[in-house]
C-alpha cells in the first residue's frame, strides 16, 4: 500500500481543472499545469483539452466558449454537463438529469450467482434495443412509477426484477444534487415558493419529476447557447423537437449539435 496518496490531479479528468485555467486567464494550458507540484503529464493534459473541444467548450485554438463557462459550473464531465443543458433547452430535463444520473452511479441490476439466468430473463423485460443505457433508464422509471403507486411495494418489486434498491435511491439522490446545482448555478429559476421546498423534494425523491416539470431555463446565462442550437436547428426535422420533448429526441439531437 502506498505511503501517500497519488495527487487528484494524476488520478482525476483535467477537464475542469483547464476550464478553471482558461476561466482564470492563467494563461497557456500546458505551461500553467506543468508548473504544479505534481504535474499531470503532458498526455493527459492534450486528452482533456481535446475532449474540450469535442464538446465545444474550447475552440480549435483553445480559447473558452460560451458553452465552456456555463459547463464549468456544473460539477459534472462536460458531455454529460451538455446533456442536461440540451434537456433543460428542450424541456426534458428530467429524462437528461436522469441519464446524468444513471452513467455517474452504479447499475442498479443485481445478478446473483444461484439465480443468474432468472436476472437475466427479468433485465430482459427492460430492454430497449440493444442499449444498456436505455435499459436502465426503463428499470429505473418502472421502479420510480412503483413508489408512486399506492399500495405498490417497492421492496418487492425491486426483489422480482433483481434490482438493488440501494442503486436505485443512490440514482434519485444524485439526481436531487443535480437539480441543486442547476439552482446555484442559475440555469434553472424556480417558481415562486419552489426555492425554499427544493430541499423537501430532495428528501422526497420521487417528487424530484414534478420539480423538473415545473422548472424553467433562465435564459440569460445561455443566450448564446440557445442562439448556437437556433443555428443548428434549419438542418434538423423541426416537428421532432417538441416543447414536450421526449428521450429519444435528445439521445438523436445529441451527435448532430456536437457536429455542428
Amino acid at each position: 500500500m502506498a505511503e501517500e496518496m497519488t495527487p487528484e490531479m494524476l488520478r482525476l479528468s483535467l477537464q475542469d481543472l483547464v476550464l478553471r485555467v482558461k476561466i482564470c486567464k492563467l494563461g497557456s494550458i500546458e505551461e500553467t499545469l506543468a508548473e504544479a507540484l505534481d504535474p499531470p503529464s503532458k498526455k493527459n493534459i492534450r486528452r482533456a483539452i481535446d475532449a474540450l473541444i469535442d464538446v465545444k467548450a474550447l475552440t480549435a485554438a483553445e480559447g473558452l466558449t460560451p458553452l465552456g463557462r456555463q459547463l464549468a459550473k456544473l460539477p459534472l464531465d462536460v458531455f454529460l454537463g451538455k446533456l442536461i443543458l440540451l434537456g433543460c433547452i428542450f424541456k426534458c430535463l428530467d429524462a437528461a438529469i436522469t441519464i446524468g444520473a444513471i452513467l455517474s452511479s452504479k447499475s442498479p441490476f443485481s445478478a446473483p450467482m444461484a439465480a443468474r439466468s432468472q436476472a437475466d430473463q427479468a433485465r430482459l423485460a427492460f430492454r430497449k434495443g440493444d442499449s444498456d443505457l436505455l435499459t436502465v433508464y426503463n428499470a429505473y422509471c418502472s421502479w420510480r412509477r412503483t413508489c408512486n403507486t399506492s399500495g405498490a411495494s417497492e421492496e418487492e418489486f425491486c426483489r422480482k426484477n433483481y434490482l438493488s434498491q440501494q442503486n436505485l435511491a443512490n440514482i434519485e439522490e444524485l439526481k436531487g444534487q443535480l437539480a441543486t446545482s442547476l439552482v446555484e448555478a442559475g440555469f434553472l429559476e424556480l417558481r415562486e415558493g419552489e426555492d425554499c421546498s427544493i430541499k423537501r423534494y430532495l428528501h422526497r425523491p420521487f417528487l424530484l419529476g414534478k420539480l423538473f416539470s415545473a422548472a424553467y431555463l433562465v435564459k440569460a446565462p445561455v443566450m448564446d447557447i440557445e442562439t448556437n442550437l437556433r443555428r443548428v436547428a434549419p438542418k434538423m426535422q423541426h416537428e421532432r423537437y417538441r416543447p414536450d420533448g421526449q428521450l429519444s429526441d435528445l439521445l438523436e439531437l445529441l451527435p448532430k449539435v456536437v457536429e455542428a
